[in-house]
């Protein structure tokens, strides 16, 4: 199973931002030099936003989870997951941690479009984990 990354920005935002400055800028309450940075910065947070899905993903099978964030694989067997918790990195987000003792313990932020599909996936290919989400 395969599950994608959420979308860091929300679209309507991005583009409502730029709206709103082309507004101001037609008000005469910003300066051009404002657009320029709006219209600079738009196509990169919009970018952003279509292509984080696409590189940011994790997959699940019987032998372990994989995460593949931009160009780094990281594989872990499902024997070594062992706590799988809230995180305040983003909303809605969760830790995984893994390793077999608390000196070598690792762990990374899962912020998946189908939360309770991933979830529901690793309690049963990981039922030794403890869950607190």
């Amino acid at each position: 199973m395969r599950f994608r990354a959420k979308s860091p920005l929300p679209i309507p935002v991005i583009l409502s931002s730029v709206f709103l400055g082309l507004l101001l800028i037609i008000l005469g309450l910003l300066s051009h030099s404002i657009l320029f940075v709006c219209c600079g910065i738009a196509p990169i947070l919009l970018a952003l936003t279509a292509f984080t899905p696409n590189l940011i993903y994790w997959e699940l099978d019987a032998s372990c989870l994989r995460q593949q964030r931009f160009w780094k694989k990281k594989e872990i067997a499902w024997i070594e997951v062992r706590l799988v918790r809230k995180s305040s990195y983003y909303l809605d987000s969760f830790a995984i941690y893994f390793g077999h003792q608390i000196a070598d313990y690792g762990f990374f932020v899962v912020n998946s479009a189908n939360r309770e599909q991933f979830i529901s996936a690793i309690r049963q290919f990981a039922p030794q984990a403890d869950f607190d989400v």
